[in-house]
């Protein structure tokens, strides 16, 4: 799973123009998450897809090419899964 961090400039278009360009070119979204930044003009949105490292690269630029599109962070979680492993062993272990 890649997990694109967006900080954009809060306007009430924005968010429906990253969503609308993902939905068309990724498909799914696997997890989306607005949330207000101390600067009351931006907002930080952080988008889970499943993407390769070249469709990553790509769907970063086309992030890029949208209007209020400030800044845009492409991490890569492939290590995800052991974390969640470890967090389901730690709910049986508490449930015992």
């Amino acid at each position: 799973m890649r997990t694109f961090v967006v900080y954009l400039r809060r306007n009430p278009e924005s968010l429906p123009r990253v969503v609308l360009m993902l939905h068309r070119r990724v498909g799914q979204i696997d997890r989306l998450t607005a949330e207000r930044m101390d600067n009351r003009d931006v907002m930080r949105v952080s988008i889970g897809v499943e993407a390769d490292a070249e469709r990553a690269t790509r769907i970063e630029a086309n992030l890029y090419n949208l209007v209020d599109v400030l800044l845009v962070e492409n991490t890569d979680h492939a290590g995800a899964r052991g974390l969640s492993g470890d967090l389901s062993s730690l709910d049986a272990a508490s449930s015992t």
